[in-house]
């Protein structure tokens, strides 16, 4: 049965909540949050598919809260591992990740339904990970649409931005400096 409900985004959103009170890292939320792919539509015909809709999901759910394009997060696929794992694609069967092409044709492919439980299970994983300081709040996406439009705010908040990012690569890159 298929219903893009904002009921199961916010069910899947509870579950990253109670992960987020044991896990360290926004890789370990993503990979053990139960994703209900039975409730969300995916037009893609299933047993001609190399990459299934759950991987694709957590895939989706990790470039959402990073704020990356769909370039970036077949990059980070291709090189990171760890993040391949993450997603759950058997790399050992396929050979490789998924690029950008596959990746935007299975996001064309899911229902808007879909996409906006997605958008929205991103949304609240990047809130519940800065709250339980799983991930510092500069390295997730913002909504432009919350900031004021004037060009001494975007001055700011990218001054603000910059600092943070200065002082995380400081305490945890650089802890010499």
């Amino acid at each position: 049965m298929e219903s893009d409900s904002p009921a199961i985004a916010e069910a899947i959103v509870v579950h990253a909540e109670k992960l987020a009170e044991r896990e360290d890292h926004i890789w370990d939320i993503i990979s053990r949050l139960m994703v209900p792919v039975e409730h969300l539509t995916d037009s893609r015909e299933q047993s001609k598919v190399d990459y299934h809709t759950e991987p694709l999901v957590r895939a989706f759910l990790y470039q959402k809260v990073k704020g990356f394009s769909q370039n970036q997060l077949a990059d980070r696929l291709e090189n990171r591992p760890i993040l391949v794992k993450t997603c759950g694609f058997d790399v050992q069967k396929l050979g490789e990740a998924p690029g950008q092409g596959t990746i935007n044709h299975a996001w064309h492919k899911f229902s808007d339904g879909t996409k906006l439980i997605i958008e929205a299970v991103a949304t609240g994983i990047a809130r519940v990970a800065v709250e339980k300081s799983v991930i510092a709040e500069s390295l997730v996406a913002t909504d432009p649409a919350d900031d004021e439009d004037t060009e001494e705010s975007k001055q700011e908040a990218h001054r603000q931005k910059t600092t943070k990012t200065v002082k995380l690569a400081a305490k945890h890159a650089f802890p010499e400096f």
